[in-house]
């Protein structure tokens, strides 16, 4: 298993770094760096923690070789309606 970011989509909110900072690393320039991309299994709840917790949805796991993501990103809440439906 291996971590992936989107390096287009993260805004460097470092959530992550709190989570998993043995995996990720926030530069004084504000952009992530992934330190392990495939980070011992110690590791893994909070790099799983990590990508549900990411705002910007840029971190994805997945397995190899086939590429299958392993923890999806969270989905959208449902839209709220004021009439109570």
């Amino acid at each position: 298993m291996r971590i992936v970011l989107d390096v287009d989509v993260c805004e460097g909110n470092a959530l992550c770094v709190g989570l998993a900072p043995a995996v990720f690393e926030l530069g004084d320039d504000d952009l992530l760096t992934v330190l392990e991309a495939e980070p011992d299994p110690d590791h893994w709840p909070d790099v799983e923690a990590a990508a549900r917790a990411c705002p910007k949805q840029a971190l994805r796991i997945v397995r190899d070789p086939s590429q299958e993501e392993l923890v999806a990103p969270p989905s959208p809440p449902a839209p709220w309606r004021s009439d109570g439906a």
